[in-house]
């Protein structure tokens, strides 16, 4: 993206995704479990356009932590480590 639409339209894209992410939390919040000794994991699927729109496909309640590429095992192995620093675990 960043070699076909440039490092400004790759920001406003993720910037996009960001916004989009936290409006479809507002719009569930009062659905959405609040428990202080639990958290959930969303998963937002998006596809970007040719011109570097992102489209939200669909939220996964309960998103596969199973990797199939390289690139995916990455992704999800910083996920979790984002997850262990946000609920304060650490040398796990």
């Amino acid at each position: 993206m960043l070699s076909k639409l440039g490092v400004e339209a790759t920001n406003n894209a993720f910037h996009d995704i960001q916004r989009c992410i936290i409006k479809s939390m507002l719009a569930v919040q009062k659905l959405v479990t609040n428990s202080p000794n639990s958290f959930e994991l969303y998963g937002f699927d998006f596809i970007f356009d040719s011109n570097g729109k992102a489209w939200l496909l669909e939220v996964n309640g309960g998103p596969s932590m199973t990797a199939n590429t390289k690139e995916d095992s990455e992704l999800k192995t910083g996920l979790i480590d984002d997850v262990m620093t946000v609920i304060n675990v650490e040398g796990m």
